[in-house]
């Protein structure tokens, strides 16, 4: 039941949103993006931006810490296009680099995504900057990742969509506790209002958790904002141990988590892992095959029916057949990054 529990309470939140009808947005944004040695991405990524339509923006680009030629790339495109404003810090923190970035911004509506991401459609800044203008607290954006037919883009394609089940579904219950920095936006005035990042200033990662986290506990609303013009697709991981390695850091962020929070999220898990390892210890006991894999099957059938109306809401319909499989990798790499993020170094950013 728990294991259930964790698809169709969020699932059918994500479900009953509303379609969202907004107005194009009058006033301008501030897209900011903190780099660190990303010089394949970087032209690519300004192209990308500078076909955004319908909205008056400005592009900041914060080169954190960078050691490559992003500088000079940067430069070269500030002179091709008059959007762009680079500011270069020497410390690799990412923290200080969305704050300097939020600063240096001349306006009051930001938008936040990674340089390793391409928005899915020209209006993806007009639509999350029309979402914020109607509710001024945060937009939390699903960001896909792209489909590359490798057994690494399987796999992350399809935790990055269950995850995203469980964040977005949280969200439209007004219960949100974490947000993806690769689609995200919110105003000027909610980062000071909450004072940024300074209540969990020395953890390296869950800046965009652990800030969604401390403007909800000062009255700021969340919503999702989920129309598949606002989806912003990312690259998958080159391999599974980068894969592990930035799973591990994000779970650092757990830790802080409100108790209620990380209570929930650890029963649901425990129910998955549990009806993945039952079968097992069911045959030990001696039961017959049916009676050992009888609760996993109903696990995997009912998990269907809420995944298949997900998948065509979050237009992720391309991996709904690969879902059994990679709930059952899923959660022991979850278990494995889960059990190595006790080692790690918290105070680093990379």
């Amino acid at each position: 039941m728990l294991s259930l529990a964790g698809w169709y309470g969020p699932g059918i939140g994500v479900l009953k949103a509303s379609p969202v009808q907004l107005k194009s947005p009058e006033s301008p944004i501030s897209l900011i993006v903190a780099v660190h040695n990303e010089e394949r991405y970087l032209p690519d990524f300004i192209d990308a931006i500078s076909e955004q339509r319908d909205i008056d923006f400005e592009i900041v680009i914060v080169l954190n810490g960078c050691t490559d030629n992003s500088l000079a790339i940067c430069e070269f495109w500030r002179q091709k296009n008059s959007r762009v404003k680079i500011i270069e810090l020497t410390e690799a923190n990412k923290k200080l680099a969305i704050t300097k970035g939020i600063q240096l911004a001349t306006n009051d509506l930001l938008v936040f995504t990674d340089v390793d991401c391409r928005p899915a459609s020209p209006f993806w800044l007009r639509e999350m900057a029309a979402a914020l203008q109607k509710n001024a607290g945060i937009i939390i954006g699903y960001s896909p990742i792209i489909f590359d037919r490798s057994l690494i883009g399987f796999f992350s394609k399809s935790e990055n969509f269950l995850t995203g089940i469980q964040y977005l579904g949280a969200a439209a219950w007004q219960r949100p506790y974490m947000a993806v920095g690769r689609n995200m936006a919110y105003t000027r005035q909610v980062f000071f209002g909450v004072g940024g990042f300074k209540s969990h200033q020395k953890i390296a990662s869950g800046d965009d958790d652990l800030f969604v986290q401390s403007a909800v506990r000062q009255g700021i609303g969340c919503r999702i904002q989920w129309n598949p013009e606002a989806f912003v697709n990312t690259f998958p991981p080159e391999n599974f141990k980068y894969y592990l390695h930035r799973k591990s850091r994000h779970f650092t962020a757990s830790f802080h988590y409100p108790s209620l929070t990380l209570l929930g999220l650890s029963a649901t898990y425990a129910g998955r892992l549990w009806m993945w390892i039952s079968p097992i210890f069911l045959l030990w006991a001696g039961f017959p095959l049916w009676r050992s894999v009888f609760f996993l099957l109903c696990y995997l059938g009912l998990s269907y029916l809420i995944w298949k109306p997900l998948s065509t809401k979050l237009c992720e319909k391309d991996i709904l057949k690969h879902l059994w499989w990679s709930d059952l990798c899923i959660t022991f790499a979850w278990l494995i990054a889960g059990f190595t993020s006790l080692f790690r170094n918290r105070k680093r950013w990379i």
